[in-house]
């Protein structure tokens, strides 16, 4: 999906969703991302086995975004996944959205979606 009308957590679940699936096509033996998000974070390194266990449901509903997560859990088995949380928009500060690398990131990450369209999730 485009991901139009979708929370910032859906963004940065789907960035991991599109950095994991490049590196299971190309074949890597692992992946580090280092997110902002510390629920991405915190799902990848503890929920996941626990949901997979629980045919992706809490209680007796599906999660969110279940099949990415599914992917996720998919893709683990042939590439290691390290997640590190960092502390990047802390504040919303002028000063902090004009540090260079943040600014940077911001470009990469927008050339990139621009010239890679999303692929299906399944």
């Amino acid at each position: 999906g485009s991901g139009e009308g979708k929370s910032s957590q859906w963004a940065e679940l789907r960035a991991v969703h599109l950095a994991v699936h490049f590196a299971w096509k190309e074949k890597w033996p692992g992946v580090q991302l280092y997110i902002d998000s510390w629920a991405v974070a915190n799902h990848l390194a503890g929920w996941t086995g626990t949901w997979k266990q629980h045919n992706w449901k809490i209680g007796d509903k599906d999660i969110r975004e279940r099949g990415m997560w599914i992917n996720l859990s998919e893709w683990s088995k042939t590439v290691n996944i390290f997640v590190s949380h960092v502390k990047v928009y802390k504040t919303k500060s002028p000063s902090l959205l004009k540090r260079p690398l943040n600014s940077k990131v911001g470009k990469i990450a927008c050339l990139w979606i621009v010239s890679h369209p999303c692929f299906q999730v399944t």
